[in-house]
């Protein structure tokens, strides 16, 4: 099965999601965008989708903020926005 991604953006002072194409928010905190993405991502899984919540850092790089990384496994690789 394909992981599919929530991804939390940070854009022109805002946060928002994408997901499958489609943009939700603004949202005006990290935090706000992050709980939204949870919540989506918890009831995907609900409906049998595979998928993680990805979060932009100030270098364009992505970081896995759901579901947690046990400690004793590997963390998912980076995405970056650059080509």
């Amino acid at each position: 099965m394909t992981m599919d991604h929530y991804l939390v953006v940070h854009q022109e002072s805002q946060w928002t999601i994408s997901f499958h194409g489609t943009e939700q928010g603004p949202f005006s905190t990290k935090e706000e965008a992050v709980a939204a993405a949870i919540a989506g991502a918890q009831k995907a899984t609900q409906d049998g989708m595979e998928v993680e919540v990805l979060v932009q850092d100030v270098e364009s790089n992505f970081h896995r903020a759901w579901p947690e990384v046990p400690s004793n496994e590997p963390t998912t690789p980076e995405l970056s926005t650059s080509t």
